[in-house]
């Protein structure tokens, strides 16, 4: 998998002396993608569709080869690795009217400290780490495009309102490839796009079901399938009921038509999370309910660091995400939680 040019974590530290990395790489929202002129220039210079015999001038004695990156006062060292990856191993400023004095310094280490400038472990590492998030990111979006593809058809034929509910299947295949060599799955379970009628057109709302996984270490993956195929029909979180969220369930998530959202907003996507299907934080606090021997969830709080669905007063189950206090009632929780309130009272 192609990425682009990135700095190691030795360049980044002591010749760009970025705050926002440690020894492990970029730190919190930091990524790889810095923003400076031998980064800019390093990418022109080394596209992903590159004419190999056109590489940048190289660096006279120094092995592995090494190729010399220029733009206005700035210099830098790109070196290509076995699996064909940039990294840019130095950087600095030219001095004064010495144009090559960065990089005879340079050599002159090298005479001294063979190799002292090769990414290190920690620099795969996050290199196999970015590798991994950016699969997993094609992944997602071509789950995307086909619930986009799906909706599509059933919004143009001749299915609404036939006999039978309109459905089409979510393929998850596309990340088996990039599974571990332990995992020998041949395929991994579809996911059921189903719209929910009582017959004729009068649709209640839209049930995505995922068929049962065998391999329980395959459950999370699919979780992650089934939550993006969701999000990509619309992206308000707490909308959507969740059951069979466990370690040997069958996640299914219903989404129920009311005064927000409705047929026409499926099927239009109006409200559909972008590419590639995140959904977005709630904007109502709900009221939980404790269903005694149900769970080891015992608060929100723990539904929350534990990622456990909880079932709200309005009839919506969700896996809290953030701080609810801060939120607006939900007006259906509020209603039932008053009346329970005053049964006790009276």
């Amino acid at each position: 998998m192609y990425l682009p040019p990135r700095l190691t974590i030795r360049c980044a530290l002591e010749d760009l002396e970025l705050d926002n990395w440690d020894d492990s790489g970029p730190i919190g929202d930091a990524t790889h993608h810095v923003i400076h002129p031998i980064v800019d220039h390093a990418i022109e210079l080394f596209p992903q569709d590159r004419d190999t015999s056109k590489a940048p001038e190289k660096i006279s004695g120094v092995r592995p080869t090494c190729y010399k990156i220029k733009t206005s006062r700035f210099r830098g060292i790109a070196y290509i690795d076995t699996e064909g990856q940039v990294w840019i191993v130095a950087a600095g400023l030219r001095k004064g009217r010495d144009r090559d004095d960065f990089y005879r310094k340079f050599m002159r280490r090298c005479e001294a400290q063979e190799g002292w400038w090769l990414p290190s472990k920690s620099d795969r590492a996050s290199r196999a780490r970015d590798i991994k998030a950016n699969q997993l990111l094609e992944w997602r979006l071509g789950l995307y495009e086909q619930v986009s593809s799906g909706l599509k058809k059933i919004g143009s034929s001749q299915l609404l309102g036939s006999s039978g509910d309109p459905t089409f299947w979510i393929n998850l295949d596309g990340i088996i490839q990039h599974l571990d060599d332990k995992i020998t799955a041949q395929s991994l379970p579809e996911v059921a796009v189903r719209l929910i009628s009582f017959g004729g057109e009068n649709y209640l709302g839209v049930e995505v079901v995922q068929e049962q996984v065998f391999d329980q270490r395959l459950q999370p993956l699919c979780l992650l399938g089934i939550e993006t195929v969701a999000a990509a029909i619309y992206d308000g979180e707490q909308s959507w009921s969740k059951d069979g969220l466990t370690s040997s369930g069958n996640p299914q998530f219903s989404l129920e038509f009311n005064e927000e959202v409705g047929l026409e907003t499926v099927l239009n996507r109006h409200h559909s999370a972008k590419p590639p299907a995140w959904f977005r934080p709630g904007t109502k606090h709900h009221y939980a309910i404790q269903v005694e021997g149900e769970s080891h969830i015992r608060s929100v709080a723990d539904a929350t660091a534990f990622g456990e669905p909880v079932f709200a007063l309005c009839g919506t189950t969700f896996v809290p995400r953030q701080d609810h206090h801060n939120l607006d009632p939900c007006p259906r929780c509020a209603a039932v939680h008053n009346l329970l309130q005053h049964a006790r009272e009276g």
